[in-house]
């Protein structure tokens, strides 16, 4: 096989040919196709890449409105808590002061209630108690029983020791014995009395003897600040006394306790 110069040197200048006709007609268009290609790719990137930070931001905006909203609501939500607790309390307080009140002037009428009736009871008691003693010192008024009580009277004033002696004569020195009888005095009191008296404070001494209605029955003596008495009304109000130191003492007791 033979090669020919002329053939060889022809193919290369066809082939340089072709290249330079392929650069000139297909790199530079294609080229610029890519160039234009890849700033629309760059452009494009740049816009995505702007739309994403715009749509951060709003993200991030959003996500600040939404915790700005929801701090706003709790805060909300606890000053109308705070609200609906205050208000609960006030009413609570209004409800337990009322009930309070209430109770208070339930139980302070009661409380009169029990006052009145106690004083009535008392007060009944002491009228029948007075009632009977008088009954029963009518139905034993004689001679018998005014001894007894001059001998009683007698009794007490031996009791008294000498500075209570001593003390009544210097009162009755200035003034007079009083005896006070229910109904008049019979003859045989009188004398009774004024000789105990006499006996003891002395022959100088004035007794006086006058009618006290209010005393029911039997009599009662004064010398001086002492006085001595054997009446219904004096042993009624004894009863009475008595009794209302005992329902006293038991309003005063716990309940449920021992007076």
């Amino acid at each position: 096989m033979t090669f020919d110069a002329f053939t060889i040197l022809a193919q290369l200048v066809n082939f340089v040919v072709l290249i330079g006709a392929m650069h000139a007609v297909l790199y530079r268009p294609v080229r610029r196709a890519l160039e234009a290609r890849r700033l629309a790719m760059a452009r494009e990137w740049a816009e995505a890449e702007s739309a994403r930070r715009d749509a951060e931001r709003e993200a991030a905006a959003l996500r600040e409105e939404r915790e700005a909203w929801s701090a706003s609501k709790r805060e909300r939500m606890e000053a109308l808590e705070r609200e609906v607790d205050t208000q609960r309390g006030e009413a609570l307080e209004e409800v337990e002061h009322e009930a309070r009140v209430a109770r208070e002037a339930h139980a302070d009428a009661l409380r009169r209630d029990v006052e009145d009736a106690r004083a009535s009871v008392l007060h009944a008691c002491g009228r029948l108690l007075r009632d009977e003693l008088k009954m029963g010192f009518e139905a034993l008024a004689d001679a018998d029983v005014d001894a007894l009580c001059v001998a009683a009277f007698e009794r007490s004033l031996g009791e008294l020791d000498e500075g209570a002696l001593r003390q009544l004569r210097s009162e009755v020195a200035s003034a007079d014995v009083r005896v006070y009888t229910a109904h008049p005095a019979s003859d045989r009191l009188r004398a009774g009395l004024s000789e105990v008296i006499e006996g003891v404070l002395g022959d100088a001494v004035s007794v006086r003897f006058e009618v006290d209605a209010s005393l029911l029955a039997g009599f009662t003596v004064r010398i001086g600040s002492r006085e001595w008495g054997w009446s219904a009304a004096g042993f009624s109000a004894a009863f009475e006394s008595v009794a209302r130191a005992v329902a006293d003492e038991v309003a005063r007791a716990p309940h449920g306790s021992p007076a």
